[in-house]
């Protein structure tokens, strides 16, 4: 028996330095881990020099923010820009193509279901087109991108400066249907709240919000990113002042700023 326990070890030990040895290897081995490093980047494209000078604006915003950006194939046939590095609605576009694809279509499908039976067959067109979509916390688009390609004008409300960037230049990449999109930089909330943006520069993507009653400081603003220093060890941190805005008004600017938007709303999404 203490022979069997013996032997039993030194295979253990045996199987545990050939795992290690071969796992050493396959990092250290160029040829695994660059194709591994490009099938999870097998939508990404570079801009071409068209779209560079046709968005030129779009993309100085983008380097102001010091943000490392490309630009992701959707399977649907858009391209939208995203980040590098961290960010998981980016990593996923990059690799796949798409995000939230088949909530998204149920979702539109079932809305059509609805209407066509509410208007019992005597539909001239489908019932999406000629309709507002109203995307609250639209991220980098990829609903709001879907709605403008089923014919529907989009209202797009994100309040992240990073994805709000990110999705200028997503507009200038589609120009058909860019007249379709009404981009508004705005966090919603049910009243004017003054709020502290807070994300850290790593991971621009995710975003969180700090709000009170009263317009942030400059000491209460020292005092914070002293607080975030010292109890979380978070030194790299972007911290922005920003006022929180009704829903209601953000519609009301929306319709104001694009008369050719027609008022009847066919559907909404909300993920804040």
């Amino acid at each position: 028996m203490h022979a069997k326990k013996i032997i039993a070890l030194l295979v253990s030990a045996v199987v545990c330095y050939v795992l290690v040895t071969n796992t050493t290897k396959i990092r250290k081995n160029p040829r695994v881990t660059r194709p591994l490093r490009r099938s999870l980047r097998k939508q990404e494209r570079s801009l071409t020099e068209a779209e560079q000078e046709r968005c030129s604006a779009e993309i100085a915003a983008l380097e102001s923010l010091n943000l490392d950006f490309t630009i992701a194939k959707m399977l649907s046939g858009t391209s939208l820009a995203v980040m590098r590095g961290s960010d998981i609605v980016s990593g996923m576009l990059l690799s796949s193509g798409t995000w939230e694809h088949s909530e998204t279509v149920k979702a539109f499908q079932a809305y059509d279901r609805l209407m066509q039976q509410k208007a019992k067959g005597t539909c001239a067109q489908p019932p999406c087109v000629d309709k507002v979509f109203l995307d609250i916390g639209t991220n980098l688009g990829t609903w709001s991108f879907y709605a403008a390609l089923q014919g529907m004008h989009t209202v797009s409300v994100e309040g992240s400066p990073p994805n709000f960037a990110l999705l200028q230049l997503s507009k200038c990449l589609n120009p058909l249907l860019a007249p379709r999109i009404n981009l508004i930089h705005a966090f919603v909330s049910e009243g004017s709240e003054h709020c502290l943006i807070m994300c850290d520069l790593s991971n621009q993507g995710d975003i969180m919000l700090n709000c009170q009653d009263h317009e942030w400081t400059e000491p209460e603003l020292t005092a914070h990113r002293e607080m975030l220093r010292v109890k979380e060890g978070r030194r790299n941190v972007l911290l922005k002042p920003t006022v929180t805005r009704r829903l209601d008004d953000v519609i009301a600017e929306a319709l104001a700023a694009h008369p050719n938007f027609p008022n009847v709303f066919r559907g909404m999404k909300i993920d804040i």
